[in-house]
């Protein structure tokens, strides 16, 4: 077929852009077609057996809605999180396992996401998903950057920190505070609803469903007539979940739907982790190990009502969803990390701020969707559930095949009180049988599990393997040496300025609290915040009756001034050149009344060479800047100031 030019001329490039476009939204259109919706659903310190689904009868009314998502999909036996909070949430949005973005909780301004990474919201937002996030973050929020609505999600309503009243007013909404009181089940459970009523069912959809339910407080739960609160709270969510899924399926979006229901982490207070070991904050499976399942109508029918033994971590979530979406789930750094050296385990294989870990999880749904079984979860989970021959739960745990080596029940980034570290019956009563072993690992011995064949965690087989210890030790061992907190460059997070931010907030509601919300990056606060200067009193050191008490000693006072209290005597001989030390005390003389007006006698001697009796009004004080003059003074003999 022959096409003269001539006929093109006829074209505005404003026609061929249109048709273009015309033609990419097409393809678009078609591919959106064939990707999932995925709906996430993060259960908060929910107990492993405290839902119908993994056996108790006494629940099977408060979670009827979850646990009959859970039988019409795969029930998940080996679904691992870290042992408490912000590293399971960072994980399930980075891909990293908590080694590579921290142990430790976020705070309200921590930067523990580094800004360089792409969370799975960005990815997924980068092929047409549409992302929304209801509910608790507890991820760190140093700047507005780190806000979800700056890393593609299109909605956000919830709270930043990790445990308040579910009717506080420390909310947040998109990019401002948000201080309505409304319980939280109810507001994140309707805003849910509220967007998938308005959702239009051709385009993909990733919702993040965060409930604050089941962690405390125990708050009474509005519409709950019974006397276990935390059953409450756990029938409320599930109203919710009963509710999501009808409008799925009325707007016909269920049979393309991936849910993924899991908790954070184990159970703890009024949870029950029956037949698991320990609770939550623990490295025990009661503390890892949680009820998940993986459910909607992209789990083919022949694994409808199935259980699961293959072990997958929550990281893995990441790059499923990735290529459910048909999106490259890596997130590599422009330069390699360096390989770890045993013989020098302190360098800094990230050599500075180059580089960073990539992407830990697996892409687990084809595994998943044939059917992997309890018997080949050995060889699956050693080589192919995640990026890592061998997962490393925590910086005291790795798992490999059937063996769990523990080297300690709770980690470094734990400072809290000792939790359970036994076993808890059906009912939730605590037992520790004598016979058993209830301590295991202290950080120089550890523990080995076979946990396929005592998953209770009761008899600990280091002696008896000990080739099995070296080889997970030296595998734990070089694990941790490639780990990795956040160093987003200043230039991402923006001025940090903690007292504008904090103007600025209340200026958009004055009932926000203080220092709960970003810091840097915020509109109008464009200069950074001077460095705080310690006050006076932190710039001296403080003696109780040291034997100056104001006698004049020629040549040693250099000055006497009335003062208002010690900082202002501080001061005075900080910014003495001649001062080496000041002495205050009540009037000019020995002997004044203590009700009589403060004097400050700066001295040119060190307190321990005037030589001077004392008077038990009196308090030395000595400059940092002259310390280094006071060779013989003895700090363990002289008592501070409150």
């Amino acid at each position: 077929m022959m096409f003269s030019i001539s006929r093109f001329r006829h074209f505005s490039l404003l026609s061929i852009l249109a048709l273009l476009l015309a033609i990419q939204s097409t393809t678009a259109s078609a591919t959106n077609a064939e990707r999932p919706h995925i709906l996430v659903v993060l259960q908060d310190d929910l107990g492993y057996y405290d839902v119908g689904f993994n056996g108790n009868k006494n629940y099977d009314y408060v979670t009827a809605n979850i646990s009959r998502m859970a039988n019409e999909g795969i029930v998940l036996d080996a679904h691992y999180t870290h042992y408490w909070c912000s590293p399971t949430r960072r994980a399930l949005l980075t891909g990293r396992l908590p080694i590579h973005q921290g142990e430790q909780l976020s705070d309200y301004d921590s930067d523990d996401i580094d800004l360089r990474w792409s969370l799975i919201s960005d990815k997924l937002s980068s092929v047409g998903y549409r992302c929304t996030w209801w509910g608790k973050g507890h991820i760190g929020y140093k700047s507005m950057a780190h806000l979800p609505s700056q890393r593609g999600f299109a909605q956000f309503s919830g709270f930043l920190d990790g445990s308040q009243s579910y009717t506080a007013n420390e909310r947040w909404h998109g990019e401002t505070p948000d201080t309505n009181t409304t319980y939280s089940t109810d507001k994140f459970g309707n805003a849910a609803l509220v967007e998938l009523d308005r959702h239009r069912p051709k385009t993909p959809m990733f919702m993040f469903l965060a409930w604050q339910a089941v962690h405390e407080p125990y708050d009474a739960v509005p519409g709950w007539h019974g006397k276990d609160v935390y059953q409450g709270m756990l029938w409320k969510v599930d109203g919710y979940m009963g509710a999501i899924r009808s409008v799925l399926e009325k707007k016909q979006m269920w049979e393309r739907t991936v849910v993924v229901y899991t908790s954070d982490n184990g159970g703890t207070v009024a949870g029950n982790n029956f037949p698991l070991r320990s609770e939550k904050c623990t490295n025990f499976e009661g503390g890892i190990r949680v009820a998940a399942f993986v459910s909607g109508g992209m789990v083919p029918n022949s694994l409808r009502g199935t259980r699961s033994g293959l072990r997958v971590h929550i990281a893995d979530w990441y790059p499923t969803f990735c290529s459910l979406a048909g999106v490259s789930p890596a997130d590599d750094p422009p330069i390699k990390p360096l390989p770890v050296d045993p013989q020098h385990p302190s360098r800094d294989i990230y050599q500075g701020n180059r580089s960073w870990p990539g992407v830990d999880g697996l892409d687990v749904w084809s595994v998943l969707t044939h059917g992997a079984s309890m018997e080949h979860a050995p060889t699956v989970a050693a080589e192919v559930f995640n990026a890592q021959r061998m997962l490393v739960v925590s910086a005291e745990v790795v798992l490999w095949g059937p063996w769990k080596l523990l080297l300690a029940p709770t980690g470094d980034s734990y400072s809290g009180p000792l939790f359970h570290t036994g076993w808890q019956s059906r009912n939730g009563t605590w037992m520790f049988p004598p016979d058993m072993n209830q301590s295991c690992g202290d950080g120089v011995k550890p523990c080995l599990f076979n946990i396929y064949e005592d998953l209770n965690e009761t008899v600990d087989l280091s002696r008896q393997h000990t080739d099995i210890v070296d080889l997970l030790w030296k595998e734990l061992n070089n694990s941790v040496a490639t780990y990795f907190h956040s160093r987003t460059p200043p230039s991402m997070l923006g001025p940090c300025n903690n007292d504008c931010a904090n103007k600025h907030w209340k200026r958009l509601d004055v009932a926000w609290v203080d220092d709960h919300g970003p810091v840097c990056g915020v509109p109008g606060c464009l200069i950074p915040q001077p460095p705080k200067v310690d006050p006076v009193s932190k710039q001296c050191v403080f003696l109780n009756h040291t034997g100056l008490n104001g006698a004049l000693v020629s040549g040693q006072d250099a000055s006497i001034v009335q003062v208002m209290d010690r900082d202002e005597c501080c001061g005075l001989c900080r910014d003495n050149p001649q001062c080496v030390s000041a002495d205050l005390h009540p009037g000019i003389l020995p002997g004044a009344d203590p009700r009589d007006p403060l004097y400050c006698h700066l001295k040119t001697c060190a307190p321990e060479d005037c030589k001077i009796t004392g008077q038990p009004n009196s308090v030395a004080c000595t400059p940092f800047r002259v310390l280094h003059h006071l060779q013989h003074m003895s700090i363990e003999a002289t008592t501070s100031i409150p």
